[in-house]
């Protein structure tokens, strides 16, 4: 599985090293680091990890199925490619979140977020912001956005990959596959193309009650996408906090699945400069990601968007800086 698409980004990376950045770590001797990156490995046989046990357990499915495994494979990739249409527009987000709900927990992560949500209070980025707004009262920070956080757990009370089920739109795909398969009608999708594939979908489904037909299907199943996904995010996180710290700078968090700083706040990391300063750190896996999050400025309080590039077979991190319009190129080698 390939991670990144370097060659996509190679020819931008090469356009921002011919423009004269200005160095973002002051004293680190150069604009432009060009020592090989360290890459890092990625699990990808998801077959090996463990599932959660179900704790919403799936009516029996008596009716026929009829698509073989590659049939099925090949039509849930085409309707992938119909994106957030089948979380929204066909009503999964609804459905998914109507079947979720009752084996939800409602969490208040003020009690354990007191770090982060101090430094956040203290920089003064969300305090206009009804919900996104931190209190301090008597040393005690608050935040609306963490008060009353829903969430499906585990068996062992851990964050359940099925809460991102209804905005995944490969496991979505997925799951939608199963549907029309469990009723025998694989047949009627696997020559119907890109474009009358949304057609197709809603006249399949206008007359559905979704909420019944999802109760009898275990969505916990619907998770390989994500967790890749998760794993791919992870290691590019972990990639570019390296190179921060390879800078001098110290990490003081790092987002994860279900953690409502990452979730409300679109915080990745905090990174914190020899001075004291902190910076709140966006990360994507690939480089148009990063780029767009930070063109279409809907991230409120965010400092750096960053992901990790390929430039001339050396990995690198680009970053682009919300404040000062400005993009860098650095690696993890350590400064001298």
């Amino acid at each position: 599985m390939e991670i990144f698409n370097y060659k996509q980004f190679i020819t931008e990376a090469k356009r921002f090293k011919d423009t004269g950045q200005i160095d973002l770590f002051a004293g680190s001797g150069t604009e432009y680091d060009s020592s090989p990156g360290v890459g890092a490995h990625l699990v990808t046989n998801l077959a090996t990890q463990s599932q959660p046990q179900a704790q919403l357990e799936p009516e029996a499915q008596t009716a026929t199925q009829s698509g073989t495994q590659s049939q099925k494979q090949i039509l849930s990739e085409k309707i992938a490619t119909q994106k957030l249409f089948l979380c929204y527009d066909l009503g999964f987000y609804n459905a998914i979140e109507k079947v979720l709900d009752p084996i939800k927990t409602t969490i208040n992560f003020n009690p354990e977020k007191q770090k982060e949500l101090k430094i956040i209070h203290d920089s003064g980025k969300y305090q206009h912001i009804y919900h996104l707004k931190v209190t301090n009262r008597n040393g005690f920070y608050e935040s609306l956005a963490l008060k009353n956080v829903k969430l499906v757990l585990d068996k062992d009370g851990n964050y359940d990959p099925v809460n991102k089920l209804n905005t995944n739109w490969s496991d979505t795909a997925d799951l939608i596959v199963d549907i029309i398969d469990s009723n025998g009608d694989i047949k009627d999708f696997i020559n119907v193309n890109y474009y009358k594939m949304k057609d197709a979908l809603k006249s399949y489904f206008q007359d559905k009650d979704l909420v019944s037909i999802l109760k009898k299907f275990d969505l916990r199943k619907y998770v390989v996408n994500n967790r890749q996904k998760s794993l791919i995010g992870e290691e590019a996180e972990n990639f570019v906090k390296e190179c921060f710290m390879a800078k001098g700078l110290t990490c003081v968090f790092q987002g994860g699945d279900g953690d409502p700083i990452d979730m409300r706040y679109g915080i990745d990391l905090i990174m914190q400069s020899p001075s004291g300063n902190y910076s709140f750190v966006q990360v994507k896996s690939a480089q148009g990601a990063a780029e767009k999050a930070y063109s279409e400025g809907k991230y409120i309080g965010i400092d750096f968007f960053c992901s990790p590039i390929d430039d001339d077979n050396v990995r690198k991190t680009i970053l682009y800086d919300a404040k000062n319009h400005k993009t860098h190129l650095f690696t993890n080698t350590p400064r001298k």
